[in-house]
């Protein structure tokens, strides 16, 4: 059988049990009944069954109820508190979170948990019920009910997967089945269908709790939280055994009646309309900011926008002014240069006639017979001059020939001296090369070498060098292979002595190491002793802070291995805690103390100065309001008692006039007499006493010196007050007052009693001064001396307090002990280590024998071979004989190459020698021949020079001269040219300059034209009232019209801006920077705006940023919105404020301030009921409960005065008290709404006009004659009742507020008796009954079989071990026995076996 010991409870029937239950106190026999479904027997919902299918280790259990109540008791690990943590209050509250459905609140305590069991479950996913069944007897006497529950799915792995909850009219087992026939439970879609439409299924815990809400309770949605709140701490395990005074308030206060939601929900809407007023002037002021912000900006763009459109026309019209000067310049300069260039031109006129005359002489010279013969003269003249060069020319080639010929026989002679000596240096060479070849065992053929052609001879020398190399390169092999085995003998002779060498050192310092360990763990025992004792010796110098043995203890094991933290620190620094935790309570209690009398000493010293100057003690009034009328004085200054009046009847009427409020009353002039506070008249003396007997009989008139109030007006007020001894003798005057402390003032009767008078009569007031001033003396030096101790007591918490901080710290650090262990874990390690190094020694020597022999071995094979020594000099010695043979045929190789090169020399020298030879007869010819012409060609110029000589050198001459005016003639014309040319470009140039200037002066004039507009396009922008212009004096062109603006008012304009900002920096680079601030701020401009519905445009261009708003559809210039959105905040201000009074007024003091009134009148009244309960059931102790429901201390400012005023009736309020009513429920909004600005209205109001929270609740017990905190040291039968009654209290009052009559009252109860006697138990759940509240309760023992409770039912949960079931026995008590009840079908075998699937 799955989870349950017992099946489904539909077929019951008689059967007797064998395990009884073992009897307690006040238990009878039990006897055996047959269980039934339960019927109602209450006109209220009342809970009839709960039950588990497929949870926890349940298949498909029930648990009836007995007139609304059920205790689940068992061993501890029964389940007992599952069932209750599945069931309730979870299925009033729909919330699945750990730490609302277990009773203990363990957050680790998951709801998959309960299907899966930890996974011990054989199948991955499990899908179960809760439910529970309230019912009820209707008018027409038929049993109605309401089934509520929640389906639960979970898989491994994933947790719960689905949830969902319903309520329906059918009860399970009877019309409505959770399982169906294959003992599967239902899921959620055929739930739904087996519902029908008399339920229905939720799928979120909102809906089901307000479907649950409205069926049963009608508390609506505030109120039902808070009972599920309240139910879940009375749930809380063992509550009794941990009562908490601020938890019992807790309670109590949810319980009272909040104000209702209609009303404010109705204030929410007002408020809520005042909001939106609020938000449309913060928008109109949100924006008023941001344009305001952007016009700072945008001011200073404008302004240097207007100054840099303004420098255009400035500057263009300078540029203007400008050219026209230069035209009048240039036109000046080309007049000079016309007459310049006319004088150029004659003079070149002149000089070009006279060239002409001199071309034509020049030509008749030409043509003259001298022309001839000077061409005859010039021809010999150039014969004679070649001849002489021909012959310079040759003699020079003969003497290049002879010295060529010298320099060649030299050449020979150095070349044939060089072939003998190469000769004899390739001799001895081959004799040196022979002899190292001997030397080195090698083979050496010169004679190859010898008779060779030159033509052969390179050939040849190749080859024997290749093969001497060879020859060479295999000895040498041959010697390396030989060294290298000598080499490696050597080697491995080396390393086997270096491990022999090794192994012994090795050897010697283990011994030491081992020596060295030996003292280091002795020295480390010695340490550990002496750190121990040096603790101890600590430890025992302790004031403070201690260390328990089993500290002690854990220390001293502590020490020889020292992991973690030590102990005694441990120790100490919690030890310390604890202390300093006390030391601090302790200084804190001390300075709060010290504080508290600084402010009375401060308030006693100002009351002494006061009294010591004459200051009479005055009657104590509460707080004002408002001021008392001008002029007007109380009526205990204004009268005296006659003299005739004795001491105790003048204490009993001030007793009398006190209580009744008459002697703090103000007298006014016309005689009436007044409330202090708020002027309310109490009494006309036209009213009269109905007595024979006054206040004027006892009293008398005393007004203050210079006061308004007369003698006859206080005498008038005395007549109409009559005084009586007692209520018989003044019930037919409506004002009295007694000499026995009685009064009466109107309908209000009372009686107060003081033992002397001290406010009447100037004696009385002296006495009472005097007498307060002895008071306040001994008081001031009660608290000075108070003070002296305690600051004595801080400085001693002070300096025990530096003692803790010095002993927590004064455990010393094992440092030497450290050092110690570090030293032998040193020398155990060095041991290790020369162990490892002794024994790799070992090895290493006999591994280095065992090579030497291999090398040795290898050596003397190889030799052999090689037919070498194994000599190592012998070797060496052939090694140099070798390199020396190496450089004796090196040398044997150059001189042979040396000798064929001379030879080639020679041979080429020889060769030269012989051409240079006939260079030299060729040259010796050709000079012969150049002399003979040069004697021919200057004879014949001889005889020409003396026939024409003469006529041709004045020919010459002439010819000269006028060559040469002619050049003077062409470089001055060239000059007069150059001249003209100069002046002519330059006149063209000054032309040009001047059609470039007049085109300058143009294109300055359009550009002036330009600037102008480009100035004016800016003005069009708004810019110009944006910069404020009109305020420095500068107007524009265009104010009298568009034609107006002509270029030179334009450029006026420009010179106006600019004077009128002389030092605005319009640079560059502030123009960008304020260019790009705009543009940023304009984005913020636009944000702040777009939130608000309205919309900014930014249209840049060339001539500057045009700004506009489009607000409220209509567009307009930033300036112009600035303007008016400060008219329409004012005006919605004004508007505002209007509404915010007539709020208030109607909805905050009519309607809340009425409900509050009636609140706290119902609370105090519920209070005073409360009570009277409580005092009609003293325990057996005789100990006595009472609630006070007190103001907070720490409550509202004003609560007190408003306390007092919303406890009169509403009807009875004036305009002050409304007022002051109202402003203090704003104060108490505006609080709330501080601390939460994201909250909504409702929820602000439903937390400041929460007049719960304004009070506190305080439970007190009686006993011995006198009042005690409930909650302070007690038995554990009066902590049961100082906890549980207010919590039951609370309960009931919280149920009475439902607007169902019909509605249940449950709550739950978890160990709540545990450890608590018979009597205090019997006590509690009768008390159960007396309030009327239905119960589910847990407990480990109890039975609840107590005559004062008139019914219950009861189930004994067990599990045995290695039991994977819950095995339930029923009992029910009808208040007289107890009867066990079973189920029809007997318990299944599986189950008694103990198997759950």
């Amino acid at each position: 059988m799955r989870p349950g010991c017992t099946n489904n409870n539909r077929s019951p029937k008689a059967v007797t049990l064998d395990i009884a239950p073992s009897l307690s106190a006040g238990e009878s026999d039990p006897e055996t009944v047959t269980s039934s479904l339960p019927v109602p027997t209450s006109a209220r919902w009342q809970p009839q069954r709960l039950g588990l299918v497929d949870l926890f280790y349940y298949d498909n259990e029930e648990f009836p109820f007995v007139d609304g109540r059920l205790l689940l008791r068992g061993n501890n690990g029964a389940g007992k508190s599952k069932v209750l943590a599945l069931t309730l209050p979870f299925l009033l509250d729909g919330d699945l979170s750990p730490q609302r459905v277990e009773p203990d609140g363990d957050r680790q305590k998951r709801m998959e948990w309960n299907l899966l069991l930890g996974d011990e479950h054989p199948n991955s996913e499990r899908l179960g019920y809760s439910w529970l069944e309230f019912g009820r007897i209707d008018d027409a006497g038929e049993p109605q009910f309401v089934t509520i529950g929640a389906g639960l799915k979970a898989a491994r792995g994933r947790g719960i997967t689905k949830h969902w909850f319903f309520v329906t009219q059918q009860r399970v087992g009877e019309t409505l089945d959770l399982i169906d026939r294959s003992r599967l439970a239902l899921g959620r879609e055929r739930l739904a269908q087996a519902l029908g439409d008399t339920g229905r299924v939720y799928d979120t815990k909102a809906e089901y709790r307000q479907a649950v809400d409205s069926k049963l309770f009608g508390l609506g949605e505030r109120r039902y939280a808070e009972l599920i709140e309240l139910l879940l701490q009375i749930r809380a395990p063992q509550l009794s055994k941990k009562p908490s005074e601020a938890a019992l308030s807790e309670a109590l206060t949810r319980a009272l009646t909040p104000v209702s939601d209609d009303v404010i929900k109705s204030v929410a809407d007002g408020l809520r309309s005042l909001d939106e007023e609020r938000d449309e002037v913060q928008q109109l002021a949100a924006a008023q900011k941001a344009v305001q912000g952007f016009l700072h900006h945008y001011r200073g763009y404008a302004q240097v926008m207007l100054k840099r459109q303004a420098a255009g026309p400035r500057r263009e019209q300078s540029e203007h002014d400008k050219y026209g000067r230069a035209i009048l310049e240039v036109t000046a300069e080309l007049d000079r240069l016309q007459e310049s260039l006319a004088g150029v031109a004659s003079a070149s006129a002149e000089l070009r006639t006279e060239r002409g005359t001199l071309d034509a002489e020049e030509e008749a010279l030409r043509d003259s017979e001298h022309a001839q013969s000077e061409v005859l003269l010039e021809r010999a003249d150039a014969a004679a001059a070649t001849a002489g060069e021909r012959a310079d020319s040759a003699e020079q080639r003969l003497e290049h020939a002879n010295a060529a010929v010298g320099t060649s026989e030299a050449e020979a002679a150095e070349d044939r001296t060089a072939v003998a000596a190469a000769e004899a240096r390739l001799r001895h060479a081959g004799a040196a090369a022979m002899a190292a070849a001997l030397d080195a065992r090698l083979v050496h053929d010169q004679c190859a070498l010898d008779g060779l052609p030159a033509e052969g001879l390179e050939a040849a020398l190749k080859h024997e060098r290749a093969a001497a190399a060879a020859r060479v390169a295999r000895l040498r092999d041959a010697l390396e292979r030989v060294v290298a085995l000598i080499a490696a003998l050597q080697q491995a002779e080396a390393r086997t002595a270096a491990a022999a060498a090794r192994e012994a050192e090795t050897g010697t310092r283990l011994a030491e190491a081992t020596d060295v360990r030996s003292l280091a763990d002795a020295a480390v025992e010695i340490d550990v002793d002496s750190y121990i004792s040096d603790v101890e010796i600590v430890l025992a110098g302790l004031t403070e802070l201690a260390v328990s043995d089993d500290a002690f203890g854990a220390f001293t094991d502590w020490v020889r291995h020292r992991t973690a933290e030590n102990p005694a620190i441990g120790a100490l620094r919690v030890d310390a805690l604890r202390v300093q935790s006390e030391l601090q309570l302790q200084r804190a209690a001390a300075q709060h103390e010290l504080k508290t009398l600084a402010a009375q000493y401060t308030v006693l010293s100002a009351e002494i100065a006061g009294l010591e100057r004459g200051q009479v003690v005055e009657p104590t009034l509460p707080p004002a309001r408002a001021v008392a009328p001008e002029g007007s004085i109380p009526l205990w200054r204004a009268v005296s008692f006659r003299d005739d009046l004795d001491a105790a009847s003048r204490a009993g009427l001030e007793a009398a006039l006190e209580g009744s409020g008459l002697l703090t009353a103000v007298v006014m002039p016309g005689g009436e007499l007044r409330e202090p506070l708020d002027g309310q008249l109490l009494l006309r003396p036209s009213e009269g006493a109905a007595s024979a007997r006054t206040l004027e009989s006892v009293l008398v008139a005393e007004p203050p010196a210079g006061s308004a109030v007369t003698v006859d007006a206080i005498e008038a007020v005395l007549r109409a007050i009559a005084v009586a001894d007692s209520d018989v003798d003044g019930d037919q005057a409506p004002v009295w007052v007694g000499l026995t402390g009685s009064y009466r003032l109107g309908s209000a009767r009372g009686a107060w009693s003081t033992e002397s008078a001290r406010y009447v009569g100037e004696s009385a007031r002296e006495a009472a001064r005097e007498q307060r001033l002895r008071e306040a003396h001994s008081e001031l030096d009660l608290i000075a001396a108070r003070q002296g101790g305690l600051t004595a007591d801080l400085e001693g918490l002070a300096a025990r307090a530096r003692v803790v901080e010095r002993e927590q710290t004064s455990v010393p650090h094992p440092t030497a002990l450290e050092t110690a262990d570090r030293a032998a874990a040193r020398a155990a390690d060095h041991v290790a280590r020369c162990t490892v190094e002794r024994e790799e020694a070992r090895e290493q020597n006999a591994v280095a024998g065992r090579a030497r022999d291999e090398a040795a071995a290898e050596l003397a094979a190889d030799a052999a071979s090689l037919r070498l020594p194994t000599d190592v000099d012998m070797i060496r010695g052939l090694g140099a004989s070798l390199t020396e043979y190496e450089k004796r045929a090196a040398d044997l190789w150059r001189e042979v190459e040396r000798r064929a090169e001379v030879a080639r020399q020679l041979a080429r020298a020889e060769t030269w020698l012989a051409a240079a030879l006939v260079e030299r007869v060729r040259s010796a010819d050709e000079r012969e021949a150049a002399t003979a012409e040069l004697t021919r060609s200057r004879s014949y110029l001889a005889t020409m020079r003396g026939r024409l000589g003469a006529d041709v050198q004045g020919y010459r001459d002439r010819v000269a001269q006028v060559k040469h005016r002619l050049k003077a003639i062409v470089t001055e014309l060239r000059c007069l040219v150059d001249t003209e040319r100069v002046e002519g470009q330059r006149q063209a140039g000054l032309l040009e300059r001047l059609r470039g200037i007049r085109g300058d002066q143009d294109r300055a004039h359009s550009a002036r034209v330009d600037a102008v507009a480009a100035l004016r396009r800016t003005t069009t922008l708004g810019l110009v009232q944006v910069a404020a212009l009109a305020d420095l004096g500068v107007v524009e062109p265009d104010a009298g019209g568009e034609a107006d603006w002509t270029v030179t008012k334009g450029v006026q304009f420009a010179r106006a801006i600019d004077a009128a900002m002389p030092d605005l920096d319009a640079s560059d680079e502030r123009y960008s920077r304020l260019q790009s601030q705009v543009f940023t701020e304009f984005a913020d401009l636009q944000r702040s705006l777009g939130r608000h519905g309205h919309e900014a445009a930014y249209y840049p261009n060339d001539d500057g940023v045009r700004v506009v708003v489009t607000f409220s559809g209509r567009e307009m210039l930033l300036v112009e919105l600035a303007q008016q959105l400060g008219g329409q905040i004012e005006q919605h201000l004004l508007l505002l404020s209007t509404r915010e009074r007539d709020i208030i007024e109607s909805h905050l003091v009519t309607e809340v301030g009425a409900q509050l009134s009636e609140l706290i009148g119902d609370a105090d009244r519920q209070i005073v009921q409360l009570n009277e309960e409580l005092r009609s059931r003293p325990t057996t102790t005789g100990m006595i409960l009472r609630v006070l429901w007190k103001p907070r201390s720490d409550g509202p400012t004003g609560l007190i005065a408003t306390r007092r005023l919303l406890s009169t009736s509403a009807d009875v309020w004036d305009k002050e008290d409304r007022a002051a009513l109202g402003a203090f429920l704003q104060a108490r909004i505006g609080e709330v709404r501080d601390a939460d600005e994201a909250g909504n209205w409702y929820d602000h109001l439903g937390e400041a006009l929460d007049y719960r929270r304004w009070h506190k609740f305080t439970v007190e017990r009686q006993q011995g004659g006198s009042w005690k905190s409930a909650t302070g040291p007690a038995s554990g039968g009066e902590r049961v009742l100082a906890a549980s009654i207010p919590l039951f209290a609370a309960a009931s009052s919280h149920y009475r507020t439902a607007t169902n009559p019909n509605a249940p009252r449950l709550i739950m109860l978890d160990e709540a008796f545990a450890g608590v006697d018979d009597n205090s138990r019997a006590s509690c759940l009768g008390l159960l009954a007396e309030f009327d509240l239905d119960v589910v309760m847990t407990s480990e023992r109890e039975w609840g079989c107590y005559a004062e409770v008139p019914g219950l039912a009861i189930s004994q949960l067990t599990r045995f071990d290695g039991s994977d079931a819950v095995h339930v026995q029923r009992w029910r008590w009808d208040g007289r026995r107890r009867t066990a009840v079973v189920d029809a079908v007997a318990v299944d075998a599986a189950a008694a076996d103990g198997g759950l699937w």
